[in-house]
């Protein structure tokens, strides 16, 4: 099954733009720019793991109708933002909510949390990690990828990205790695 993922999109977060060095004039801008990156990225039909903090701050009817631009069905693995000031119809505009997540893509398994770990599901048996939480800060481990849109261009990232930013070229080359 092939998939989007990302992270860490704070939208409606104002200062997020200083703590993270984004470079965006405006909260407004920077909630556009994310959009505007996304949609021209993901195919309407398309699956998307969102690692948690999607939003931080911003008005249950402010939060659906910018849900309700973003292209692709969403799948939202919660973040230390998510839990609180999220209302509970904005919770169900997102395919789910859960705190972490398993996935068997086309190109490996993947273990999905808001936060980076050091030990995680099946990382013996090849299981590859995805993280948001870091900004970009967090050591890099090999087979963990931190897919926030801080390091990774302001846009979610395909799973075959997220797959060669690991340094694999493709699944074969994996394979002969193993």
């Amino acid at each position: 099954m092939s998939f989007f993922i990302t992270s860490d999109t704070h939208f409606f977060h104002r200062n997020i733009i200083g703590y993270c060095n984004r470079p965006f004039q405006s909260m407004e801008q920077m909630n556009e720019v994310l959009i505007e990156r996304w949609n021209a990225k993901v195919p309407p039909d398309s699956l998307v793991l969102h690692l948690g903090d999607f939003f931080v701050g911003g008005k249950t009817d402010e939060q659906l109708a910018l849900l309700g631009r973003m292209n692709g069905t969403i799948v939202l693995i919660q973040g230390n933002h998510d839990t609180r000031g999220m209302s509970a119809r904005v919770r169900k505009a997102f395919k789910s909510a859960v705190p972490n997540f398993r996935i068997i893509g086309d190109y490996a398994e993947w273990y999905c949390e808001h936060y980076p770990k050091d030990q995680w599901y099946g990382q013996l048996q090849g299981v590859l990690h995805a993280h948001g939480h870091s900004h970009g800060n967090a050591p890099r481990i090999p087979c963990r990828i931190d897919v926030g849109v801080d390091p990774q261009g302001f846009e979610p990232l395909s799973e075959l990205e997220a797959f060669r930013k690991l340094g694999f070229g493709t699944p074969s080359d994996r394979k002969q790695d193993e």
